[in-house]
């Protein structure tokens, strides 16, 4: 039954193409009549272009909506881009190099009562040709277009748009996600059977060790678009190197329920973090960082990066238990004493507190050796002590490690020690103010959209997204006197507007800089006051 119903669609539609007439030469010919056939394409299946006889008669009608469509590259598509099963048409159409204005443009055609008219273009930045255009659903009830472009001699670059209100959305940031290909050995399909397109990306392994470009491993990863202007990495090809790759151990990808109670752990219940084997120390235990280091030559950087991951891990799970610990013995033996005072007895400071070599003189906490020795013993594992106002707590060293393993690792592993390291050594905020200046905010903020754009597959790229979020949120409306906007009036204070319009100028291809852009604007034409409603706008833009 459904054979006989194409084979009266495409008796239709040919006896349609007689009909009609010729269009105009134009390359952005508005509208083209379709007499009483067009009817005939609702709703449009592909099954349609399978016979090579169908598709050269609905080629040729297509032709006469835009002569200038070049149909033997399959530079069209044609799909329901509203919903409402009435198919639109999607040309690009090549640049001009004789004309130097020409960018090349993507056309979308929708029908309007009895023909198609020209519902919107936009530019194409002067890419070289098209290699893909497909429409199709995007996400669960979201139809879309997404095209790969050829740049260059062999690379490409994706594009993603939705028609909203007859306008192409553009739906994919490049600053958010990198839609560039080193090849055009990328791929537009549903790869996964749900009915819904994803993307690839071909791009060289960050951690390839060839020293010509040309010759560096190519992995290609799958993304799907997020239902906002960026996509989530879903998948990596088959024939991708997985070594290429940082796989979160089951371990790692379920949070680690903390026991009811708090107490001081002894050696012997240190041991009962992993499992202990006979020969050598296990992640988690205090020797074990001394292990590594003198044993690196035994592993690769794949196994250095995964045994660290475990360790630090454990340090992580651990971490309020032992600033629980510490804080317990400083109020043990401060009793009688202040806390500056305390300090003072020892010449103690915050960097002396996570000095091993001055904690281990004779003459410091010589009276609390409990405590001096947990101080130590922590330092081993990987901890520093960060204390103030009476308070005590234990954060990760990934600086540490950094020093450490840094040319024993992945590249994607020591730089996310890096940006960690960041905010552990030196915090960027306290009680409402910046402890940095913003210029070095942004440095930390372009750090972390370097890593989301080459280490999408990342799976510590949420943790550092939520550092990201921080970040943007205190650059937008924190100074190191106090806030950005006065909390009555919504004015800017002070020379914090000219602050950021410097941030702007300093790192004009940042997507923090945008978001930036957009702020200031938004609040210019409200009269210089920031809204709640700026407010919500700005942050659905982040991360």
């Amino acid at each position: 039954m459904k054979n006989k119903i194409y084979s009266l669609l495409i008796l239709t539609i040919i006896f349609g193409i007689i009909l009609s007439g010729c269009g105009s030469s134009s390359q952005d010919m508005n509208t083209m009549t379709a007499e009483d056939s067009i009817e005939s394409f609702f709703p449009f299946d592909d099954s349609l272009l399978e016979s090579e006889f169908t598709r050269n008669k609905i080629e040729s009608y297509l032709l006469q909506i835009n002569p200038d469509v070049d149909i033997s590259e399959g530079h069209y598509a044609i799909g329901d881009l509203t919903g409402d099963e009435i198919p639109e048409i999607a040309m690009y159409i090549k640049r001009n190099p004789a004309n130097i204005d020409d960018q090349g443009s993507l056309l979308v055609y929708s029908y309007d009562s009895s023909e198609y008219v020209l519902t919107d273009k936009v530019h194409m930045n002067y890419d070289n040709t098209n290699y893909i255009l497909k429409i199709g659903n995007i996400s669960d009830n979201v139809r879309g277009l997404l095209l790969s472009n050829q740049v260059g001699s062999k690379a490409g670059v994706t594009y993603g748009f939705i028609l909203e209100e007859r306008s192409l959305k553009n739906i994919l940031n490049p600053k958010k996600v990198n839609l560039f290909s080193v090849t055009t050995s990328n791929s537009i399909m549903d790869i996964d059977g749900d009915g819904i397109l994803e993307f690839s990306i071909c791009s060289i392994d960050p951690e390839t060790t060839a020293d010509n470009p040309s010759d560096a491993d190519i992995i290609e990863l799958w993304y799907r678009w997020n239902g906002k202007d960026s996509a989530d990495f879903i998948d990596i090809s088959e024939n991708a190197s997985e070594d290429s790759m940082i796989v979160a151990t089951p371990r790692e990808s379920q949070m680690m329920e903390a026991p009811q109670e708090f107490g001081i752990m002894t050696e012997t219940e240190e041991s009962q973090i992993a499992v202990m084997t006979i020969d050598e120390p296990y992640p988690g235990n205090t020797d074990y960082r001394d292990y590594l280091i003198e044993n690196l030559d035994n592993y690769s950087a794949m196994e250095v990066t995964n045994n660290l991951k475990e360790h630090i891990f454990s340090l992580k799970v651990n971490k309020s238990y032992r600033s629980l610990d510490v804080a317990t013995l400083f109020s043990k033996y401060m009793k009688d004493y202040s806390f500056d005072s305390f300090f003072e007895k020892y010449g103690l400071s915050q960097e002396r507190l996570n000095d091993e070599e001055y904690l281990g003189r004779d003459r410091i906490l010589q009276s609390e050796s409990d405590l001096k020795e947990m101080m130590i013993r922590n330092l081993d594992l990987g901890y520093l002590l960060v204390a103030g106002n009476g308070k005590y707590n234990y954060e990760i060293d990934y600086g540490g490690f950094v020093d450490d393993f840094g040319g024993n690792i992945t590249n994607e592993f020591r730089k996310y020690l890096k940006i960690m390291s960041r905010e552990t050594s030196s915090p960027h905020r306290n009680n409402g103010l910046l402890l940095i200046d913003k210029s070095s905010l942004a440095d930390r903020i372009t750090e972390i959209e370097a890593f989301r754009l080459t280490y999408s597959y990342s799976e510590f790229k949420d943790e550092v997204l939520a550092i990201y979020e921080n970040y943007m949120n205190s650059m937008l409306y924190l100074t190191q006197t106090g806030d950005v906007f006065d909390q009555e009036t919504g004015n800017y204070k002070d020379n914090s507007k000219q602050i950021l319009q410097e941030i702007i100028n300093k790192y004009p291809d940042s997507h923090m800089s945008d978001v930036i852009n957009i702020m200031l604007e938004k609040v210019e034409t409200s009269n210089g006051i920031i809204t709640p409603t700026i407010r919500k706008e700005i942050s659905s833009m982040i991360p």
